[in-house]
Parts: C-alpha cells; structure tokens; sequence
C-alpha cells in the first residue's frame, strides 16, 4: 500500500460515494476522463453515465486507467484493491445479479473493448503496458488475478471495509508530529474488522481469500513499524493468520500464485510504501521493513531519495492548479477555469467568486491555507519554511500576467486590491515564527511583487519543465530517451534564463535559480543510479559568472554556498511535505496527476551522505 493507491481511490470516492446515503456535489462526470468510459450518449454527443451500475463500469476502467496506464505501475496485485472496490460498490448500489466478481467479468469486462484493447487518450498503449506489467491489456492484467474472483461480493465488501479504514491510517501517519492516542484508535478499530475477516469460513490454507487477507496483514505490519519508529509503542498486533486446512476445495476457490510473483504477499511485498505522509525519520534512520507475513523482503530508505519525494509534493499541488485555472487563454483571449467552486466559494467575497480575479485569489488563498493554516497537517514543518511562498507567488504572477488590463504590472494591482485592501491575507495565523498573518509572509517576498514580470513566464516555464521532469521519472520502468530529452529541453531555458536576464546575488530570481540548480543536480543523480547516463551537466548560477544591469557594467563572481545556506534555499531540503495535502487537491481540483514512485536504492551508502544529512540525523536521534 502506498499513498498513491490510497489517493486515487479518495478520488473516485469523491465524484461516486462508497456509502449508503452519502451524497456529493461533485459532477461524476467532470472527474478526468471518466466519461469516456459511459456506454450513454448525452447532451453535446458527449458520454453519459445514467445509472450506478453505468458508473461502476466506468470508475473500474477509470482506476485501471490510472494506476497501469497513467502511472505505469507495474505491479498487478493492485487488482486486489480494485477488485475490493468494485465488490463494495456492488454490494451498495443492490446490483443483485451479480453473486461474485466472476459474474460481473463474463458480463461487463470479458467482452469489453476497453478491457481487450489499451487505449491511452486514443493512442495503443499495449506495448508500453506489456513492457510495465507483462500483460497488454487490462483483461490479461486480471487474468492473473482471476483466482480472486470466485470470492463473494459480500466477503470483497468486508475487505474493501477494512481497506478503507487501512488507507486512512496510512494517510494521516505523521511520523514527525505522531498523534499516537489517533493512531491507536483506528489501529484498535483494524485489528477488530481483521479478527471478523479472519474467523471467516472461507479463510482456509491456499485459498484466494487468504491471499487478500495476508496483503491486508502485511499492510497493518508495516504501519505498526512506522508508528514504532515514531515512539507510538502501543500499537497492537494483529491476531496470527488461523491455520486451516481445507478438506474440499474452499468456495472462494484456490489460490494459484501467479509465476511473476515469489510469494502470496501483495504490494508491500514488493514496494514499502514510499508515499507515507512525512517520511523524514525513517529515512534518515535508514529504517528497514521486512515482510513478516507472506513471504519477506529487505527494503532500504535511501536518504538523499527524500529530497525527490518533496520536490513531487510541491509539483504536484501547483500543476494540479495550473491543470484546473489553465496556463492558457482560450481563443477569444479569455481565462479558461475549470475549477469546482463550491470549494472556492469559502475563500470569496459573499460566498462567490464573480470573476477570474476573484478565483485566482481564491486558489491562492486556498494554497496558503494548505500550507500554512492552523489546522494544516503541514504545520510543523512548512511554517519553518516559507520558501514556499516564493513558488506561490510565481504561479499567482504566471496567472495575472495571462492578460494585461490594469495598468500596472497585475501583480501589483492584485496586491494593492486583494492583499491589501482584503481582510482574508491579514487574518492571524500561529505558529510561523516571525509572521502574524499570510500578508506578513508575502510582504517578506515583496521583491517579488515589484519583479520584472517579463522573466515570469520564463521561469515558470523552466520550474513546470523540471517538476514534469521529476512526475514522469519511473525507476522501475526507466525511459532514459525520455529523461534525456526532459533534461536538455529543462538545460535550454536556464540558460536561457542565465544569459538574457540582469541577476545579481540580491535579485529575487537568484535564490530561485539556484533552487532549480540543486533540484536539477538531483534529478541528474537519480539518472544516474538507473544508468541513464546522458543527461547533459547544469553549470549553476552559483558557479557562473552572471550579467549585472547594464548601466553598472560589473559582473558577479563564482560564490561557494555554504551547506546551511544550501538547505535554506532549495524547498526541496527545507520542506518535509504531508502527502495528505493531495487528497485535498484531488479533492478540490477534481483532476489527477502523473505521482512517480520513485524505488529505493537497496544498498545504504553512509559514506555518500552530505554532511548536512549526518547533521539532521543527529538532531532527530536526539
């Protein structure tokens, strides 16, 4: 189980409940692509989903979609997850002609074009999936999964349940700021619906029911580790796995271990959850989780890898934005939004958000309160680290300068209207040392607001390029062409940057250029580690001499930064990011996004680790 998984699942949950009498004010249609997937003409010639049993075909297909083709991952036991969903949604929508999920294949997928052909935005992707999963459709991805789906819809229901309950755990962790008396609570709640799903009948030696009944204990035991590293002791074990041997064939059918897989352990067998929210201390601590269940493995926090996870984090929040308030005008020149306001409408003026300015303003305030508001899960430790608020402010500057209209720069117009004739950026916040408010924040980075606002499109470009960079890179299934290509299209528009703009050590562009730089260096060094070798070298700003403004006519000589200053400036080391912040988007955005999961080096290199590491590590253990 990884955070990703869990993610997408709250996606879909968001746009089609997994509850009884549980409604949302999301359009099941507006969520990605999934209408493509509805067997219904509506409105426009455009796909309609009618009926619950309509948008089941479709989120199944959607999750399929997501996990094999958008993200490529490679492991075929997310059909367990899957196959979970669909077995509660079943159950919840009184779909009673269907006994089993074996009755819902022979009807709704064994024949389906979008199960034997794969589609990816109408191109074949079966080759690329038949390179990541050893299958070239979804319906052979299943197939080897098939023993699952003799189980019963109602036993599917009762894991899908526990499931649930397992994600939430997993997305609320916090190993830094652990809130152990919640964890024991909803540890508690598990190990109760665990002993229910383990004294079932159908739970005999060999049987496909074990088999998801071992991922579930797999997936508890690695959360029990993580609380045991954060000092939450008290997290119980789960009662071991009965031992019966079956005296006819089980009814849930026998479970045949598929060749690709060494042992009935599921996803964590293969992949420790990487995406766990704030994994700063066990990966300083070079923890290792071993599979006690169903068959074992040796996992290996590589430290520098966390310097990857957080770079995605901050990516990810400002693509989703930039997916949902477009980077682009449309034809007429006008802003294309497409954003659910329901969510915005908190943030405006009277509950509505009248204009462009007024939605802008409202994804901007919704950002902050991300990051920086009280109840944030990113207290701790984005509030030490208001960097964040530079990538904040390029977005809003990238956005406002779409269209000119106000006179000044719309940076400043914004600013005079919105932060400073509003009262929304000037409400109290605790916690950040040295701030009161969100107008404090901004008003630290007000070389910002005054910026040439011609270099704002460049460097957004050159920040987009480089987080595409970053969401595309998969180790497990590398693309060094695709690396390499990213990379030198990323060189291009630094230097660009570099040779055509006036930056001197105290332009506001300078600390952000160096943090391309490092997060760029790092990129570089994961290339490396999966052998992609032609990834072509960045000469940093810091080591190349820079043109100052003309009319002074003097140049800037190489500087050494030192490691204190390094971590301060690159949001990359300063910034331990909560993960659980991409359910809120998700959420709020209605879209998703390419999440890579980068694979941990196995082997722990101590000799290799910067100094300043050696340093954190130190702090933590004491």
């Amino acid at each position: 189980m990884d955070y990703l998984l869990c993610i997408r699942f709250g996606t879909l949950r968001n746009y089609f409940p997994d509850e009884l009498g549980k409604s949302t004010d999301y359009d099941f249609h507006k969520n990605g692509k999934i209408k493509n997937y509805c067997p219904n003409e509506g409105p426009g010639s455009q796909k309609e989903c009618k009926t619950d049993l309509d948008k089941i075909k479709a989120g199944c297909l959607w999750l399929f979609e997501q996990f094999f083709v958008k993200n490529q991952k490679s492991d075929i036991n997310i059909v367990e997850y899957i196959m979970m969903w669909l077995s509660n949604m079943l159950s919840i929508t009184n779909a009673d002609e269907f006994k089993n999920i074996s009755e819902f294949y022979n009807k709704h997928i064994e024949n389906n074009k979008y199960y034997i052909n794969c589609d990816n935005d109408g191109k074949d992707c079966s080759d690329s999936l038949k390179k990541i999963t050893g299958c070239a459709n979804y319906m052979e991805i299943i197939n080897k999964k098939k023993d699952l789906l003799n189980i019963s819809i109602e036993n599917m229901s009762k894991f899908y349940d526990a499931f649930k309950l397992l994600c939430s755990m997993y997305t609320e962790f916090n190993a830094n700021t652990p809130d152990c008396t919640k964890y024991l609570e909803k540890a508690n709640q598990f190990v109760e619906k665990y002993a229910n799903l383990n004294e079932n009948s159908n739970n005999t030696d060999g049987s496909s029911y074990r088999q998801v009944l071992c991922t579930l204990s797999n997936d508890y035991d690695n959360f029990k580790k993580k609380c045991n590293g954060a000092n939450c002791m008290d997290i119980p074990s789960l009662p071991p796995i009965k031992t019966i041997k079956p005296h006819v064939k089980s009814s849930e059918g026998n479970y045949e271990q598929n060749s690709d897989v060494k042992s009935s352990s599921p996803i964590l067998n293969k992949l420790i959850p990487v995406l766990s929210i704030l994994v700063a201390i066990p990966i300083f601590w070079g923890i290792s989780y071993k599979i006690l269940c169903c068959g074992s493995g040796l996992y290996l926090w590589t430290p520098y890898s966390v310097q990857y996870i957080n770079l995605i984090h901050i990516c990810g929040i400002l693509i989703s934005i930039s997916n949902s308030i477009s980077k682009k005008l449309d034809k007429n020149k006008n802003y294309q939004i497409v954003i659910n306001e329901s969510t915005l409408n908190r943030y405006c003026s009277g509950n509505s958000c009248d204009n462009d300015l007024d939605k802008i303003n409202a994804g901007c305030l919704y950002l902050l309160d991300s990051f920086f508001k009280d109840s944030s899960v990113f207290r701790s430790y984005a509030k030490s680290n208001t960097n964040i608020v530079e990538y904040i402010i390029i977005w809003l500057s990238y956005m406002l300068n779409l269209k000119e209209q106000f006179g000044k720069t719309n940076l400043q117009y914004f600013y005079e209207i919105y932060i400073q004739g509003g009262d929304q950026y000037k409400n109290s916040i605790t916690g950040v040392t040295g701030y009161n408010s969100y107008k404090d924040l901004i008003d630290n980075k007000i070389d910002l607001i005054n910026m040439d606002m011609s270099i704002v499109p460049k460097l957004y470009d050159a920040f987009y390029t480089l987080c595409m960079m970053y969401l595309e890179f998969d180790e497990e299934s590398r693309n060094c062409s695709k690396n390499s290509g990213r990379a030198k299209e990323f060189v291009e528009k630094y230097e660009y940057l570099k040779k055509n703009y006036s930056i001197t050590k105290n332009s506001p562009y300078y600390k952000l250029l160096s943090t391309l730089s490092k997060d760029y260096d790092n990129f570089k060094k994961k290339c490396s580690d999966v052998s992609c070798k032609d990834i072509p070298p960045l000469q940093s700003i810091e080591k190349t001499e820079i043109n100052v403004n003309l009319s002074e006519h003097s140049k800037l000589t190489s500087v050494q930064t030192s490691e204190d200053a390094s971590s301060s400036s690159s949001i990359t080391n300063n910034l331990f990011i909560v993960l659980s912040i991409f359910g809120a988007i998700a959420f709020f955005l209605g879209i998703s996004y390419k999440y890579s999961l980068f694979g941990f080096r196995k082997r722990f290199q101590k000799q290799k680790l910067r100094e300043k590491l050696k340093n954190i590590k130190k702090r933590i253990n004491h």
